[in-house]
């Protein structure tokens, strides 16, 4: 089932089901998001490509539409792609084809429209000339084989994914927006470097996904040391990101459209600088990172069941913690010997009990700092 978040497949499976079983045609247009939208969405579309109804994805440049100012992709849809004849025009057989078109690049003819209140916009025309090169020229087409032992002709559903999410990738990216979200480069989100780029970005849904990207890998990171905390974090960027989701839902005009994407993009921004300041925090506190992230389990269990135990305490017994983690983590398989996790477990539970922490919370805290404890061992050895 489609997503109660997002219309978008809701849509496509409704005019599906309404085309001529053996020669309905339809087109449509979606944002780019579409194409890559996991979950629920991803298994739909993953049917769809199976089933062998996507005709052609086109990803059209921008500025073309009155109420949006970024790229759009145009699907084409086809309940029959087999050989025969239509309107009196021979089709060739385009039986588990996929049709892809990068127009991105055709944007050299714009004109300045007047739209609501007399506020001028640019708008992309295509030209009668590009019109027919669309009719005649691909950008990329894929025919390749899937499940190859059961249905040699099937179309193979990962690679066309793979296809579909570069193209994707490429068709959100604008002038600035390569030099922010370079995989290979380490940014420093703060830096003035940083935030220049970040200015010359001024299209709202280009510049929220760009931060959105950065903000997942740098909470990733994070989590390689603190993982409650990442956890914690990818919460509230999970808030931020239904509520893009639900953006469908406003009334579509520009103006409106661009100061929520606009607010929660500094949503964002103010998510990043919290991270920054909790991952420099165990210096002002007196601890290593290390007892920061067991001092991060005791608050979280004791906020989570609201029970009293002061903020002091939790320092000194995140200290008496990574003590005894590393006692017990000096043997190589540790983590995989029950007789040591016994050992920690109850040893664990005799000095949460020496200082004050209720009992009851014991094996919570033991399984939070037995994930925390391998998951600082795989990723910092």
């Amino acid at each position: 089932m489609p997503p109660v978040s997002n219309a978008n497949y809701a849509w496509i499976l409704h005019m599906l089901s309404k085309l001529d079983v053996n020669h309905g045609v339809a087109g449509f247009l979606l944002a780019n998001g579409a194409l890559n939208a996991d979950g629920d969405e991803g298994l739909i579309r993953r049917e769809i490509l199976e089933k062998d109804r996507v005709e052609a994805i086109i990803v059209l440049p921008r500025d073309m539409f009155y109420t949006t100012d970024i790229t759009v992709t145009l699907w084409i849809v086809s309940m029959n792609k087999k050989a025969g004849t239509l309107n009196g025009r021979q089709l060739r057989d385009r039986t588990h084809e996929v049709l892809f078109m990068d127009l991105r690049t055709w944007d050299e003819n714009v004109e300045e429209i007047v739209i609501d209140k007399g506020k001028k916009k640019k708008k992309t025309v295509l030209t009668d000339s590009q019109i027919s090169k669309v009719t005649a020229q691909f950008y990329l087409a894929i025919r390749s084989i899937i499940y190859k032992q059961t249905k040699g002709t099937a179309p193979d559903t990962e690679i066309m994914n793979a296809a579909v999410e570069e193209m994707v990738q490429n068709a959100i990216t604008c002038t600035g927006i390569e030099n922010i979200v370079d995989e290979h480069v380490s940014v420093d989100l703060f830096s003035e470097d940083f935030l220049l780029e970040l200015k010359k970005v001024d299209l709202p849904i280009t510049k929220f996904n760009a931060l959105l990207k950065l903000l997942k890998k740098a909470i990733s990171a994070y989590g390689k040391i603190n993982k409650i905390k990442s956890v914690e974090f990818h919460e509230k960027l999970r808030r931020v990101v239904d509520a893009y989701n639900s953006r469908d839902k406003l009334v579509f005009t520009s103006e409106v459209v661009a100061d929520f994407v606009n607010d929660l993009s500094d949503q964002i921004v103010q998510i990043m600088q919290d991270l920054k300041e909790d991952k420099a925090s165990f210096e002002k506190m007196g601890i290593t990172y290390e007892e920061k992230a067991f001092y991060d389990i005791l608050v979280k269990v004791r906020d989570d069941h609201q029970f009293p135990y002061a903020e002091e305490k939790c320092l000194v017994l995140a200290k008496k913690i990574k003590e005894l983690v590393d006692d017990k983590a000096q043997y190589a398989d540790w983590s995989t010997r029950d007789d040591i996790k016994n050992q920690l477990n109850m040893d664990l539970t005799v000095l949460l009990y020496q200082n004050g922490y209720p009992p009851e919370w014991d094996e919570e805290v033991f399984d939070k700092v037995m994930e925390q404890a391998e998951n600082f061992k795989k990723y910092n050895r």
